[in-house]
């Protein structure tokens, strides 16, 4: 029988090398879906901020004009959208009610309406409804640091501002 010197031993198993990769590569993939998950509820918050924002500037320019920016033309009730007609969405609004309006530079940009910031009004330019619009679900993440009031019932891929009668338009 021969005897093992343990002392003289050095380094580690391939079993001991393994584990300790398995370990991180458990912690390393449930650090990376706890930051995806801060991300979405980040994104969520700074479009309600932006979207608040601008729902300020509309409100200005109403107490001003009497009327909401038109969306399209005059008497028209055709939206906006943001990423479709650039530097003519809202433009009314800009520099007299806010210095600049958000836009939205994540998420799929090859559909000129969606992943993007949509505004209509009634024909009478007095009630108004901007939602921001995906192309697909809108994460939980994201939609659970939305604020209560500004979900829409019933839809999964937008969230928005409106005026009092603007809910249905």
């Amino acid at each position: 029988m021969s005897v093992i010197n343990y002392q003289s031993r050095r380094g580690y198993t391939i079993i001991e090398l393994l584990v300790v990769i398995v370990v991180i590569a458990i912690l390393a993939s449930l650090t990376l879906i706890g930051y995806q998950k801060v991300q979405a509820s980040s994104r969520g918050r700074a479009r309600a901020a932006d979207l608040t924002s601008m729902r300020q500037a509309l409100e200005r320019y109403y107490t001003k004009h009497g009327a909401y920016p038109m969306a399209v033309s005059a008497g028209s009730t055709a939206p906006a959208y943001q990423r479709r007609d650039g530097a003519n969405f809202l433009q009314e609004l800009v520099p007299q009610a806010i210095a600049e309006l958000p836009t939205v530079t994540d998420g799929d940009t090859s559909s000129a309406t969606s992943n993007t910031y949509k505004y209509n009004t009634n024909a009478q330019q007095t009630e108004y409804k901007l939602v921001y619009i995906q192309s697909g679900a809108i994460s939980g993440d994201e939609l659970s640091a939305v604020p209560e009031a500004m979900r829409i019932a019933g839809k999964n891929d937008q969230y928005g501002v409106w005026s009092s009668g603007g809910a249905g338009l």
